[in-house]
């Protein structure tokens, strides 16, 4: 897994939509858009790219995770993505010949 490829597939969670204007409150500015999201204002540019680096992690936590075969259903329910970009590393690590075929799922525990 190379850094390419993570970034590669970060944006391609990003155009399924970023999961973080839901949660932001929209507002404009000389018809500009900008967000009040974890009480800053931002651009959407950057709300894009606090989501890319979340989702960079996730996916190399979703690729690692599957690679000595778990999933762990946390990224699910904690992630404002419902494990979008988690899944996507999972997706990677099957590509992998080296991946085991078993999976054992990490249920989430509220």
């Amino acid at each position: 897994m190379n850094k390419a490829k993570v970034t590669e597939l970060a944006f391609k969670a990003l155009r399924s939509g970023n999961p973080y204007i839901k949660g932001a409150i929209k507002f404009f500015i000389d018809k500009v858009p900008y967000f009040i999201y974890a009480d800053s204002m931002i651009s959407v540019s950057e709300l894009d790219k606090l989501y890319l680096e979340t989702a960079e992690k996730d996916i190399r936590a979703g690729y690692k995770d599957r690679m000595v075969g778990y999933y762990d259903k946390w990224y699910r329910y904690n992630h404002a993505d419902e494990g979008r970009a988690y899944d996507l590393g999972v997706k990677l690590a099957l590509e992998n010949p080296k991946c085991v075929e078993e999976m054992h799922i990490i249920e989430c525990a509220y």
